[in-house]
């Protein structure tokens, strides 16, 4: 994509641990050309210095499909990982067929 950021929200562990960060009731438009993806969660990311996110809540939130049926270029979801308190609940595509968190 030409857009240059990586989704609508994004959590990177570069400069500090991702810790209790609560993400719900959100509608998360597609944007295909513009994002990878249309969340990137800060669950479970290598390659960053701080890459393990803790206590992160994703609850009832919607997903748009959009023309590709993914939300974002390659998919809804990124670096979810179930690490200690990581909740994933609730959330679903704009349809309301639940949506997985991988």
């Amino acid at each position: 994509g030409g857009g240059g950021c990586a989704a609508d929200v994004s959590f990177f562990g570069d400069n500090a641990p991702i810790n209790g960060s609560v993400v719900t009731n959100n509608l998360f438009k597609a944007s295909t050309g513009q994002f990878g993806f249309c969340v990137y969660t800060g669950g479970y990311e290598s390659s960053k210095p701080y890459g393990t996110g803790t206590n992160l809540t994703w609850t009832g939130n919607t997903f748009e499909r959009g023309a590709n049926g993914k939300c974002g270029d390659y998919g809804p979801v990124a670096d979810w990982a179930h690490n200690s308190g990581n909740v994933w609940s609730g959330n679903v595509w704009s349809d309301g067929t639940p949506l997985n968190e991988s």
